[in-house]
């Protein structure tokens, strides 16, 4: 199957009323029975009671298999933003994990596999996750329990054609230098899954479940992204009711050979390259006990005026899982953060505003973000408001294009959620308010994504993006 043929499949699969497997409501159905029967138990606990994790030599919090991840000191000093210095907890897990979604044609459409998935961290606890969700801890079995599902299928590459296989950047803001390998596997229409907590979802079902908060976790949402390559047509958002000859949620952009935009592909890199060139970021390792605006007691491990997060231990109990029970530390905050891409036309055409950001993880001084990307973004003071973020909070609801709540990946932090919006703003080039600022044609997000550029926040709203044939039905 050429890439041609997975184009026509996946514009093909943007059209309304396509015959699918499952009908929407049925996947929903699905999800709930499978929320109400799992059996989990998820308990905070002390950190003497943490089993298997302890204060190493070096003063972090590790396993003791030396594997999984450890949540580190360190101490940051930069010439980026208005703070030089400081010090948090930073979560280090330098392995790659995988991250893969198995696909097939089922009457001409394209179904991926995904699976109801136990997260200790999800709101609602289980949410559709990728056929495969798995650190090399896992699928090495170093916590002894049984194989993930369908491992080969990513691992050999006889079992199919990989449409995707892509490393990409994880949070930043909590991870050190963390990647993950995104997979799409093409298997045969002959292929059949047997396991009652998998299911075959369409892309269209996918985006329609992407409008709804917390059913979608962050794990297929970044898998998902990477297929917007492969896309041609106009970007469609909250497809009910509208007129797309005239509503400004039909977005209409130049997919043809030679695309419009404001810079080239080479301007771009040259300005990512002068940016990772201008600022740096000193980071040194230390021992929790040393992090100066952190608490560390029996309990949490808190910043001593309540700000940013906490990490926690807890026990967990689920039957679902390769193991039926353990206990690991969680990043927490039930502080809702806000993340959000400004779209905008310029001389006709739709760009996207990016913000070229570092933050304490960035594994190459600076990713490209999303224009905001904030955390408990309702407690900003109006003489430290970040840039952009009251246009995207004060939108008229007619230009806010999208407007979810999606949680974070579930296996590392507790009840974390983002506001996730795409807001619509006039203004096209007069938006690039400093040189962090550049706006991008939407195949020129669609380029730099597949090359690793974009970080996990913005792939979250790429991944929500529909795009239609010009020829289809509105």
């Amino acid at each position: 199957m050429n890439i041609d043929h997975i184009k026509h499949l996946l514009n093909h699969d943007s059209l309304p009323n396509q015959s699918t497997e499952n009908s929407l409501n049925d996947i929903l159905v699905w999800l709930s029975e499978h929320r109400d029967k799992a059996e989990y138990s998820i308990e905070r606990i002390s950190w003497n009671e943490c089993e298997k994790w302890s204060f190493d030599n070096s003063g972090y919090i590790s396993h003791e298999s030396g594997k999984f991840f450890s949540v580190v000191g360190i101490k940051l000093e930069t010439n980026y933003g208005s703070k030089e210095s400081w010090n948090q907890p930073i979560m280090n897990q330098p392995e790659i994990g995988i991250l893969g979604i198995i696909c097939k044609s089922i009457n001409g459409v394209l179904h991926f596999l995904l699976q109801a998935k136990m997260e200790p961290g999800n709101p609602e606890v289980v949410q559709l996750s990728p056929t495969l969700q798995a650190t090399r801890s896992n699928f090495t079995q170093i916590h002894k329990g049984k194989s993930p599902k369908y491992l080969d299928y990513f691992l050999k590459h006889d079992k199919g054609t990989r449409l995707i296989d892509q490393l990409q950047i994880e949070q930043s803001a909590r991870f050190l230098g963390k990647r993950n390998r995104n997979m799409i596997v093409l298997l045969e229409e002959s292929f059949k899954n047997d396991d009652p907590d998998f299911i075959w979802v369409s892309l269209a079902q996918l985006k329609k479940l992407l409008t709804m908060d917390n059913i979608v976790n962050m794990d297929t949402r970044t898998v998902i992204s990477c297929l917007s390559s492969f896309c041609e047509g106009s970007l469609l958002l909250n497809r009910n009711e509208i007129d797309t000859k005239s509503d400004v949620r039909v977005l209409n952009y130049n997919d043809s050979s030679y695309p419009a935009y404001i810079y080239t592909d080479i301007e771009l890199i040259n300005w990512v390259s002068s940016l990772k060139f201008r600022y740096f970021m000193l980071k040194n390792l230390i021992p929790l006990r040393q992090l100066e605006s952190w608490t560390l007691d029996a309990e949490s491990l808190s910043h001593k005026q309540g700000k940013f997060f906490e990490v926690q231990a807890y026990r967990i109990h689920c039957t679902s899982r390769e193991v039926s029970g353990w206990c690991q530390p969680l990043f927490s905050d039930t502080k809702h953060g806000l993340v959000a891409f400004i779209i905008t036309k310029h001389e006709g055409e739709v760009f996207f505003l990016v913000n070229a950001k570092l933050e304490p993880g960035s594994l190459d001084t600076v990713d490209l973000s999303p224009t905001v990307s904030v955390s408990d973004y309702r407690n900003y003071q109006a003489d430290n408001t970040p840039a952009f973020l009251m246009d995207c909070i004060n939108s008229a609801p007619e230009f806010i294009l999208y407007d979810t709540l999606q949680s974070e990946e579930g296996g590392r932090f507790y009840q974390v959620q983002n506001r996730y919006m795409l807001v619509y703003k006039e203004g096209g080039r007069d938006l690039e308010i400093n040189d962090d600022f550049k706006l991008f044609s939407f195949s020129q997000v669609c380029s730099f994504l597949k090359h690793g550029y974009f970080n996990i926040e913005a792939r979250s709203l790429i991944a929500a993006i529909d795009i239609f044939s010009e020829n289809s039905p509105g």
